[in-house]
């Protein structure tokens, strides 16, 4: 339904403004009903009359205050809130006392004694009583952390050579018994991995402690076989990366203390007494063996350790993958050998054969040493030139003629 301009016009006519309400607000309650009415104040001189329609409304006004008296609602009462009781008033703060003790040495005076003799009475009781020093100076007593009469327990000494040695062949003993039931067992199933961990919850551990240069029971030409053997032994504590270090401690440097050369790295150069072993990072090592990425020099990193030890001149053990031998030769059909320490005498970033940088370090055999056995490098590096020309793309030192 379309209302009419001229009924919209009265609504809107009837509808009080804001103006008005706040006139209503403004204005005193209406007397109660059958008290004295007060007169009105007179109009301001000069003020102008009202029209029709303000009388009209104070009359409306006037009507509904009457109404509101009659049903007993107070109009001023509903509207006004109780007035707050005024604050009390403080109490004045009593002047603090006089310090009982003053700096008498400050004030040039003689300086106070707090012997026993102005401690009051509880200084006559007899020594040893609970009162024979105030409780307020009373010391609470330490805690003792180690009771004296109990016998010092000290650390174990480190075990001698001979006690290595024979731990290391207990520990090499017991690995290949656990690997060999484990493998028929299972027939295969990284029967390595759980015979180190066999091994391990046994708690024997050989060269604890020891991780730089040579180690007891393990000399040059010593034949391992396989990488998990290597970390009972403590040869080589990493069963899966080829670089093995010992971290950063007490404010020395992380070191690289043994590498295995086992023909992952298509970059690697082997002639026996000096190779150029490639670093650690960017290559498929479980499955295509190929560099993917570039390496990186970083803190943490194994190549950085190796770099530490070029600078420190620390040498690091050498062991070079034999490859697959007969039963007879390795209950694993896998050989690894150690060929001794060799000292990291330079390092380079180049790119390799698959257009990714890789670090490689000079690695030379230090004097000192037995002979290296013949043919050191020979089937790794047959090992390299074939995975090289698996796919046809050897570089030139990689072909054979």
């Amino acid at each position: 339904m379309q209302l009419s301009p001229r009924s919209t016009r009265s609504k809107r006519a009837a509808s009080p403004t804001t103006g008005q309400k706040r006139a209503r607000q403004a204005e005193p309650a209406a007397p109660a009903q059958g008290a004295p009415t007060a007169p009105a104040p007179p109009a301001p001189a000069g003020a102008p009359a009202l029209s029709e329609y303000e009388k009209e409304r104070l009359a409306n006004i006037a009507k509904n205050h009457e109404q509101l008296a009659a049903l007993g609602l107070d109009l001023a009462s509903t509207r006004l809130k109780p007035a707050r009781a005024p604050p009390k008033p403080r109490k004045p703060r009593e002047p603090l006392p006089e310090a009982s003790r003053r700096s008498s040495r400050l004030e040039g005076g003689p300086r106070k004694s707090y012997a026993e003799e102005s401690l009051g009475a509880a200084s006559l009781l007899p020594p040893g009583t609970a009162l024979d020093v105030p409780a307020a100076r009373r010391a609470p007593r330490a805690r003792r952390l180690v009771d004296p009469g109990a016998p010092a327990v000290l650390p174990p000494p480190p075990p001698s050579e001979e006690e290595e040695v024979a731990r290391l062949q207990e520990a090499r003993a017991l690995y290949k018994e656990c690997f060999v039931r484990i493998k028929q067992a299972t027939g295969g199933g990284r029967a390595d991995l759980k015979a180190m961990s066999e091994v391990g919850a046994l708690g024997l551990k050989c060269c604890e402690g020891r991780h730089v240069g040579s180690l007891p029971g393990m000399p040059p030409g010593t034949e391992f076989h396989n990488r998990a053997e290597m970390q009972v032994c403590g040869m080589h504590r990493k069963w899966l990366s080829g670089i093995d270090y010992r971290p950063a401690k007490d404010g020395e440097e992380a070191v690289a203390t043994a590498v295995v050369s086992s023909g992952g790295y298509e970059d690697d150069e082997d002639d026996g007494d000096e190779l150029w072993y490639t670093g650690s990072g960017g290559n498929d090592l479980l499955s295509s063996r190929r560099q993917t990425g570039a390496q990186k020099l970083e803190k943490g990193r194994r190549n950085l350790a190796l770099k530490n030890n070029l600078e420190r001149g620390t040498p690091v053990r050498l062991l070079r993958y034999v490859g697959e031998v007969p039963p007879e030769r390795s209950y694993s059909q896998r050989l690894f050998i150690y060929d001794g320490l060799y000292a990291v005498t330079d390092y380079k970033y180049e790119v390799g054969a698959r257009q990714h940088g890789v670090f490689k370090f000079k690695l030379v055999r230090c004097a000192g040493q037995p002979p290296l056995r013949k043919e050191a490098s020979a089937k790794l590096h047959q090992r390299l030139v074939d995975l090289a020309h698996r796919d046809g793309t050897a570089g030139e030192r990689h072909r054979v003629s």
